[in-house]
């Protein structure tokens, strides 16, 4: 019922498994992440992947320049200050980053929270064409939407950074703002030779290692070669095309199976958020934010998300079961609902149960036995007799065809004792 509203957890400190408990159980959306306290390339190397890879799975931390509880970054420079706006941006999950209001005047004077601080309000030197560039880069190119993979790549030494994002962009930053230095990356995962960086409009040659000034940030946006072309265009051939497609509202009491690592389409005619559930725990396994479809570069209906179905746990008697979450924010009330989603055990692992407890029978009533003929005729029984859970449930379902499988009619549907 606030379809614009986001409910953000403010930073803990302490425990990354707090922030993580919060995020899935307590329907938070969204969480301060640590990268404006995350200096140097240890630092980043150790914190970045497993800030993305929360960000996938609990909820989106929003990368934040600085905070109210630091010194304003300006106090280190217009160097340090452009260099920790441009990371915060250019590393965030789906482009979720933040400034204190200020830094883009280069404001010295600490927040102070109960009072009014100065914020240099139109100073001369200031970083307005900068952030608007970084927004504009943000929201139009596709690198930084949906859930983007990224990678940290660096090589070499030196107070560098290379983080590589799906979609031919790779981020290099000079980490020291007092000292210029070469930055190298793993040729392998950006194998391109030349590149435009999207901040400056400049054009750089990737032959070799790159020079960056003191505290230099660079957003290059590939220029395929033709080896690079095919091999881009190889990867591409290899991106699965999801076989399962789950639509709002058709779909919403269905129980969908969809095999582990298979691929899957969910879209709805308006934008929305969805989560994947363990049901069992209340955990949040995914989240995962709509994008439009995009037809000749613009805009359109449905939304849709896609993603990969999560691993078979379990016995082999039946599926994992999973939730499917989701808020559409239709025009004038959301809609939320609720659906199963369910993971089939690989062939390799899956059995028939032939005995069970009484216990277990009264717990599941919904547990079934099927058995089928030559003649193509099937039975198909709930263990609750009583329970009828499919259009396929039947003590009788004949085959009309003599000859070949067919469609079935029930003739005996149910039996109560």
């Amino acid at each position: 019922e606030y379809p614009d509203t986001i409910f953000m957890l403010e930073g803990l400190g302490g425990e990354l498994s707090v922030t993580d408990r919060l995020l899935a159980e307590s329907n938070l959306d969204w969480a301060y992440s640590e990268i404006f306290q995350t200096y140097d390339r240890g630092a980043f190397e150790w914190y970045l992947p497993g800030a993305i890879a929360r960000s996938e799975k609990y909820g989106t931390l929003v990368h934040f320049a600085e905070t109210h509880d630091n010194d304003r970054l300006a106090k280190g420079g217009e160097t340090y200050a452009r260099l920790r706006v441009q990371l915060a941006a250019l590393l965030s999950w789906q482009g979720a980053w933040g400034i204190a209001n200020g830094v883009e005047w280069f404001c010295k004077e600490k927040i102070d929270v109960h009072g009014k601080n100065d914020l240099n309000w139109g100073a001369k030197d200031n970083m307005v064409e900068l952030i608007s560039k970084l927004n504009f880069i943000l929201d139009r190119n596709p690198a930084f939407a949906n859930a983007n993979h990224l990678e940290v790549i660096t090589r070499g030494t030196g107070n560098t950074l290379a983080v590589v994002r799906n979609g031919g962009i790779l981020v290099l930053a000079n980490l020291d703002c007092g000292h210029s230095a070469c930055i190298e990356w793993d040729l392998h995962k950006y194998p391109y030779t030349e590149a435009l960086d999207l901040i400056t409009e400049k054009k750089y040659d990737l032959n070799g290692p790159i020079h960056l000034t003191p505290g230099q940030v660079l957003c290059l946006q590939a220029k395929l070669t033709h080896a690079a072309a095919q091999t881009s265009k190889d990867a591409s051939a290899q991106t699965p095309t999801p076989l399962f497609h789950w639509e709002f509202p058709r779909d919403v009491r269905r129980e969908v199976v969809v095999p582990e690592d298979q691929w899957v389409e969910v879209s709805a005619p308006h934008h929305f958020r969805m989560r994947i559930i363990e049901p069992a725990t209340g955990k949040t396994l995914r989240v995962y934010r709509s994008q439009p479809t995009m037809v000749f570069g613009e805009p359109a209906t449905p939304h849709v998300v896609r993603f990969d179905a999560p691993h078979y746990k379990g016995d082999g008697t039946k599926c994992r079961e999973l939730l499917i979450s989701m808020i559409v924010y239709q025009p004038g009330k959301a809609a939320r609902t609720i659906s199963k989603f369910l993971i089939p055990p690989r062939s390799r692992l899956a059995r028939v149960k032939l005995s069970m407890k009484g216990e277990e029978i009264r717990r599941h009533p919904e547990y079934r036995t099927i058995l089928s003929n030559g003649a193509g005729a099937a039975s198909q029984v709930r263990i609750g007799w009583g329970e009828i859970r499919s259009q396929y449930d039947a003590f009788l379902a004949a085959n009309p065809n003599p000859t070949c499988p067919s469609d079935r009619v029930n003739l005996w549907t149910r039996t109560r004792c």
